[in-house]
């Protein structure tokens, strides 16, 4: 079994333990008149209320809890924060956190998702059930504490980041919302390019089965993703789960949204939440990380100091609190550099005014090495790959050396010497010559051609030491053609991940094209030629963004 899926799913076991424990007398609640089941835990700051029920609006039952300040003061309305869990986890999941923030005057309500662990229902992947849920933890909140109602926020990590950005298209209490690691759209989420991460799918859906209960619509379209068939089913099922499908309710609203993803996100790439970052019209403020899916927001789920956590109490207090705060006086977007971890801050994301060095694609010879060159080809040409289901030894890393790579500097890496240039095309820039920072997507943009009806390329770039021809992987992406009909020349834009990365000085970048990579699912079997094409008209090329 995949190490990361066990790592997931101890984490959960651990989160929820203490339901499990009580599973069999877990009862409603009110925290006024708390049942025979209902247990309460008083501290000197803070009061938690264990083993709660949330009667949802079909009599769906919720399991939750509830944190709150010791001492209430009578007639006083506080602000509140409601916590939904993410993928596999339970309602524990944010137990420390929450805690700080009734010390902070907080009242905050956690949930379990329909679904998932001890709550009923099913997983029906953010939903409309999964959306009115929240009204009715709003109502909840309303109809047991003393919460202002001007004042709720809605929080949550990947799954409940999701969930919460939906939420705001749909319930007026929403005041603002913090998403860490959220998504913009399902389809680029899941479907990157038209291409499955097949580790990521399977963790998803595995886990869902062993920790929750999934909705067969969930099954089904699992696997209509998976063998690629009834798209446009999927594609509708998708869009109701996409906070970009509300864009304009969400801007009309005009709720402030904190967003803190991951560059490296493997899951959800970069690409799509700025893309929906880029929309919005809101005050909003977006920060991304070095990191994969929720690992640089993960120690705060265990107190331990953490960038993202602060600047998210930092959004509440000025935003319920109206306290004095830096939150809004910064630039609205932030990058960390992957090589010394500093971040700076940006306007907007594609820069307005950055740079961006336009290379194109010149083939060398047959069976070398071809350029990066800095003129345009006057002429048409093409270099053809043969599909035979074998990585060239260029990769995309797995889900472990993501991580490796964000935070513990130890970059994915290729040695050119030994990648089989049969299996992959090979273009280097000229020696740069001083220290490069790339800030931004680089977009490829080339001809494709195959001699079935579908194709796939994947895209990487590395920063390259000429000293020992050893390849840092700085950005990748995949690409998956359907419906290609014979002798179609199909012209493909294709944005690898979003980098803050610094090249040094006397190395040079390299553009890599194969058409395998392991961690991603063939869209057919079996051998076919892909061709890439660079046409007088339409010159192949990679823009890279200074």
């Amino acid at each position: 079994m995949n190490r990361y899926l066990v790592l997931i799913y101890f984490v959960s076991f651990i989160c929820t333990i203490p339901n499990m424990i009580h599973a069999s007398n877990i009862g409603e609640t009110s925290i006024n008149k708390p049942t025979a089941h209902h247990s309460i835990t008083e501290e000197k700051d803070t009061k938690y209320h264990e083993r709660i029920y949330i009667h949802s609006w079909d009599n769906t039952k919720l399991v939750g809890n509830l944190i709150t300040p010791a001492k209430i003061p009578e007639d006083k309305k506080l602000p509140a924060v409601i916590f939904i869990n993410s993928w596999t986890m339970g309602e524990h999941e944010y137990y420390m956190q929450a805690k700080e923030l009734a010390k902070k005057g907080y009242l905050v309500l956690s949930y379990a998702a329909r679904g998932w662990w001890l709550s009923g229902g099913e997983i029906t992947v953010a939903g409309p059930e999964d959306i009115r849920d929240v009204s009715a933890a709003i109502d909840w909140l309303v109809a047991r504490t003393p919460v202002d109602q001007d004042k709720i926020a809605v929080i949550g990590m990947s799954y409940g980041a999701g969930i919460g950005l939906l939420s705001i298209a749909h319930d007026e209490r929403v005041a603002t919302v913090i998403g860490f690691c959220a998504w913009g759209t399902v389809k680029d989420t899941l479907w990157r390019n038209q291409s499955l991460h097949k580790n990521w799918s399977k963790i998803l859906f595995e886990s869902s089965k062993y920790l929750g209960t999934p909705s067969q619509t969930l099954i089904d379209n699992f696997e209509r993703l998976v063998n690629h068939e009834e798209i446009p089913i999927l594609l509708e099922w998708a869009a109701a789960r996409s906070p970009d499908t509300y864009i304009e309710e969400i801007n009309k609203r005009g709720v402030p949204i904190y967003i803190s993803n991951n560059l490296g996100d493997s899951l959800f790439d970069s690409n799509d939440i700025i893309a929906f970052f880029n929309k919005l019209t809101v005050p909003k403020k977006l920060d991304l990380n070095q990191g994969n899916h929720i690992t640089a927001q993960s120690g705060g789920l265990l107190g331990l100091n953490n960038y993202s956590w602060s600047q998210a109490y930092k959004w509440l207090d000025h935003w319920l609190k109206s306290k004095q705060t830096d939150i809004m006086d910064r630039s609205p977007i932030t990058m960390e550099s992957r090589n010394d971890k500093i971040r700076i801050e940006l306007n907007s994301l594609p820069r307005k005014n950055g740079l961006n060095k336009l290379w194109y694609l010149r083939p060398g010879p047959k069976k070398g090495d071809g350029a990066l060159i800095g003129n345009v080809n006057k002429d048409d040409e093409s270099r053809s790959l043969v599909h035979i289901g074998k990585s060239s030894r260029a990769t995309s890393g797995s889900i472990l050396a993501n991580i490796m790579q964000s935070h513990y500097k130890k970059p994915i890496k290729v040695d050119f010497d030994r990648l089989s240039r049969r299996k992959a095309l090979v273009y280097h820039s000229e020696v740069l010559p001083e220290e490069t920072f790339i800030r931004g997507a680089p977009i490829v943009e080339l001809g494709l051609s195959s001699t079935k009806d579908v194709g796939q390329l994947m895209i990487y770039l590395y920063d390259t030491d000429p000293d020992d021809n050893i390849g840092k992987l700085i950005a990748s992406a995949p690409y998956t053609a359907y419906d290609l009909k014979r002798k179609e020349i199909r012209q493909a834009k294709i944005q690898l991940t979003n980098v803050a990365y610094k090249v040094p000085k006397n190395h040079h970048l390299t553009l890599v094209i194969d058409t395998v990579d392991k961690y991603y699912q063939l869209p057919q079997k079996g051998l076919w030629q892909v061709t890439i094409h660079s046409l007088s008209s339409n010159p192949a090329s990679i823009s890279i963004p200074y």
